[in-house]
């Protein structure tokens, strides 16, 4: 998804549409993850989820 110039499409409500890389879930996620990832891990493990 990082490589340079690459086009990345992602499925919404509104349709296929273009997105930044940083605008992506996934690397939303991922950032949150290694930003905190007691907190992160506290929200997986959480129970009744």
């Amino acid at each position: 998804m990082a490589y340079p110039d690459a086009w990345i499409y992602q499925i919404s409500s509104r349709g296929l549409e273009r997105v930044e890389y940083k605008d992506t879930e996934h690397y939303q996620i991922t950032r949150d993850f290694l930003n905190r990832p007691e907190r992160m891990l506290e929200m997986l493990l959480e129970p009744g989820l």
